[in-house]
């Protein structure tokens, strides 16, 4: 039986339950948010089903991250909240907020330079091991 280990998650198939998915999920968005150095794709599949996002739907890994990347320079001093998380079988729902100073623009709103909350909801559904696939 393979192991992908993370950080702070050891992963195997036998504890793919509804509340290690709903853990793994978390812990991928604070650590994405944050800008922290993570193997993306020890999380995400290689061709995310990304549908629904502002500004452009990721198609690669690559794109994915840049997605990340676009949130940090839109959002300056930003901050990242999980507000509710509900896990069933191998699908994660996850409502957030991402506030910060719009630096650039976003969603068609030129920058104000002022404090901009975006809140959304994410689908993930869980398709191998550790990896997710993604609706907006």
């Amino acid at each position: 039986m393979n192991a992908q280990i993370h950080k702070d998650l050891v992963i195997r198939p036998s504890e793919c339950q509804p509340q290690f998915n709903r853990q793994l999920v978390e812990t991928f968005l604070i650590k994405a948010h944050a800008q922290e150095s993570i193997a993306l794709d020890s999380f995400v599949c290689t061709d995310p089903d990304c549908w629904g996002f502002p500004e452009f739907n990721p198609r690669t890994l690559g794109e994915y991250q840049g997605y990340f990347a676009f949130l940090a320079d839109v959002f300056a001093e930003s901050e990242f909240n999980i507000e509710q998380s509900i896990a069933e079988g191998t699908q994660v729902l996850v409502r957030f907020s991402l506030k910060g100073i719009h630096r650039e623009e976003f969603m068609g709103l030129t920058a104000t330079h002022g404090e901009l909350k975006f809140s959304a909801t994410q689908l993930f559904k869980h398709n191998n091991v550790s990896r997710f696939k993604i609706r907006n």
